[in-house]
C-alpha cells in the first residue's frame, strides 16, 4: 500500500475488497507526515480502503515518542483515533497512564482514559475515573474525584492538572492536601 508496509509469518488478503489478516509477528508501519507510526502484534486485520485496523495479541503502536498498548487496539486511519482496552497503557514523556480504556487521536496528540485509571511520573502517583493527556502542552489532567500522591504527601480534589515537565500539580473544585508526618528524628 502506498503509505503502509505490512510484515507477518502468515498473511491471507482478500486485496479486490482491500481485506488482509496477518498473523506471527505482525508489524504495520505508516508513513505519517508527522512521523512514523508503528504496530506490533500476533495478530492484525486490514481494511486498506477505509484504513482499519483490529489487533490483538498484546498489540503495541508507537508513534513519535509515545507507547499505547493493550489487549486489544482499533484504529480508524480516517478519524486518526486509536482505541485500546483490556490492560490500556500510554507512555509518554513524563509519565505513563494505565486504565480499562484509552482513545487517542494520533492528529490532535491527545488521549482520553477511563475507568481505574492510573498515572504514574517522576514522584507523582494518581488515581481517577477519567485523565485526558494532551502531549503538545504536556499535561495530563485526573478527573471526577481524583486522588495524587507524593512520598506520604496526598492531594485530593475534584480536578488535578500536572505539567508533564516539571511535574507541578494544580488542584480545583474542593481541593485537600494533606501532608504527611515528619521523618522520624535520627539519634
Amino acid at each position: 500500500h502506498d503509505a503502509l508496509l505490512l510484515r507477518a509469518a502468515r498473511a491471507e488478503g482478500r486485496l479486490r475488497d482491500g481485506y488482509v489478516v496477518a498473523q506471527g509477528e505482525v508489524v504495520v508501519t505508516e508513513r505519517r507526515p508527522d512521523g512514523e507510526a508503528r504496530l506490533a502484534a500476533d495478530r492484525v486485520e486490514v481494511q486498506l480502503r477505509e484504513r482499519m485496523f483490529a489487533a490483538t495479541g498484546r498489540p503495541t503502536l508507537s508513534h513519535r515518542d509515545a507507547r499505547l498498548s493493550s489487549e486489544r487496539l482499533e484504529y480508524d486511519g480516517r478519524t486518526e483515533t486509536v482505541t485500546v482496552a483490556g490492560g490500556a497503557e500510554l507512555v509518554v514523556a513524563g509519565g505513563s497512564l494505565r486504565a480499562d480504556r484509552i482513545e487517542a487521536n494520533l492528529a490532535e496528540q491527545t488521549a482520553e482514559a477511563r475507568g481505574n485509571v492510573r498515572f504514574t511520573g517522576g514522584d507523582l502517583a494518581g488515581e481517577a475515573p477519567v485523565a485526558r493527556v494532551d502531549r503538545r502542552i504536556e499535561q495530563a489532567t485526573l478527573t471526577g474525584g481524583a486522588v495524587l500522591r507524593r512520598g506520604s504527601d496526598v492531594l485530593t480534589a475534584q480536578t488535578i492538572t500536572i505539567d508533564l515537565r516539571t511535574q507541578r500539580a494544580v488542584a480545583s473544585g474542593q481541593p485537600r492536601l494533606i501532608l504527611g508526618a515528619p521523618p522520624a528524628p535520627r539519634n
